[in-house]
């Protein structure tokens, strides 16, 4: 029996994908042809067709500034997605937009930091992205602030993104304000690994004690209570 309800359900979610995937397909080919779903498509899921996307964009080189209809990603940003690094080597090597941002606001560098593709955030910056890009108007972020590759790694629990965003020279602190710092998106995401890590970084801050207890406080209003529990533990108060 539970071996018969298992299969509907497992057919049943094969059937929402790809209902999903038609729909992911029909939207671009509408808005950027055949060859363009074809570069979309592999960018996204071959890693491996590096050389089948190069053709195809030596013969249309337009297609390089491409936006993915669902979303509105970049091919570099669907390479980030994933962590092809060489995929991502060819697109910047045929012109693509290190800049480039989706319908959120977001470039690359944040695809590759909120996935935890650590490989892909540090061949940008080697390649001359920022270390620190800001997100471009992402919507309901007026009073908190743009966003950076920071604020993403720590909000999906990626630590060692995080770290590597540090050896790269990442700024842990924005002229600190209690409102929108990485620390606080982590508390806000629920990402107790990274409220974890952040703790153990003291040096990051002027006044840890007063970040840690900001954090306490931010962490109580969001009804975070295994934060909460946690930063008590370690014996941070409120300031």
């Amino acid at each position: 029996m539970l071996l018969a309800v298992g299969c509907i359900i497992g057919g049943l979610t094969g059937v929402v994908s790809l209902r999903r995937m038609n729909a992911w397909a029909k939207a671009n080919k509408a808005k950027n042809g055949e060859e363009g779903w074809a570069i979309i498509w592999s960018v996204a899921n071959r890693p491996g067709n590096v050389a089948r996307v190069e053709e195809l964009l030596s013969q249309k080189p337009d297609l390089i500034n491409i936006r993915d209809a669902i979303g509105g990603g970049s091919l570099l940003s669907e390479a980030a997605m994933g962590g092809y690094v060489a995929m991502g080597e060819m697109l910047l090597r045929r012109g693509a937009d290190l800049g480039a941002v989706n319908d959120v606001g977001m470039a690359a560098i944040h695809e590759a930091a909120w996935w935890g593709q650590s490989a892909f955030v540090r061949f940008l910056v080697e390649h001359g992205d920022d270390v620190d890009r800001p997100t471009k108007g992402m919507p309901m972020r007026e009073a908190l602030g743009e966003m950076r590759a920071i604020h993403f790694a720590l909000m999906g629990d990626h630590t060692d993104t995080a770290e590597v965003l540090v050896k790269l020279g990442t700024r842990m602190t924005y002229e600190y304000t209690t409102i929108g710092a990485p620390e606080d998106e982590a508390v806000r995401a629920g990402a107790l690994k990274s409220v974890k890590w952040v703790v153990t970084h003291p040096e990051f801050y002027k006044d840890p004690d007063r970040v840690f207890g900001d954090m306490l406080s931010y962490a109580r209003t969001c009804g975070r209570t295994n934060i909460v529990r946690f930063l008590e533990s370690k014996g941070v108060k409120e300031k």
